[in-house]
């Protein structure tokens, strides 16, 4: 790939703002592992998907095959935190930022909702893999959401009019 398109493509990306989730998973052994995803959205409403793409390098990439039950914790406007230590390698971010167990998957306490599934299917895309997930349960804990933008986190949004 030329090396001036990928440089343009990343800087319009850095345009897009998006909310920050973690996603959680027990592996065969019985650990659990998360990580950081910005990528979040709703793939369908019926029936309810969501989908989140994720490096194929990422350590938790062979865990999400069909039929493993996951969960998403949409990140509150305080916990920048979290998303950085399940983003940046903190040895066991379980063991510094608090969870729950929700249809047997980690969920980040005090995150401003989440939604647990199974993985329905997992696509790779060249370096990628997209990751749908069927919506089992969810539930709206609080309100507002952690956005990142431009290599940044903001914690409120600001209506405009239109």
């Amino acid at each position: 790939m030329d090396a001036a398109i990928a440089q343009i493509s990343s800087a319009v990306m850095e345009q897009v703002a998006h909310g920050v989730a973690v996603l959680t998973v027990i592996d065969d052994a019985g650990v659990r592992r998360g990580m950081t995803v910005g990528s979040l959205t709703a793939a369908s409403a019926e029936p309810p998907t969501v989908l989140v793409c994720i490096r194929n390098k990422a350590s938790m990439h062979p865990f999400l095959t069909p039929g493993r039950q996951v969960g998403i914790s949409i990140l509150a406007p305080d916990q920048a935190a979290a998303s950085n230590g399940f983003a940046f390698g903190v040895e066991d971010p379980f063991a510094v930022f608090p969870c729950h167990p929700e249809a047997g998957v980690p969920i980040v306490d005090g995150s401003s909702a989440y939604v647990t599934g199974k993985v329905d299917r997992a696509l790779v895309n060249h370096d990628t893999t997209v990751v749908i997930v069927a919506v089992e349960h969810g539930a709206v804990c609080g309100d507002g959401a952690l956005v990142h933008w431009r290599r940044g986190y903001y914690g409120g949004l600001v209506p405009v009019a239109g």
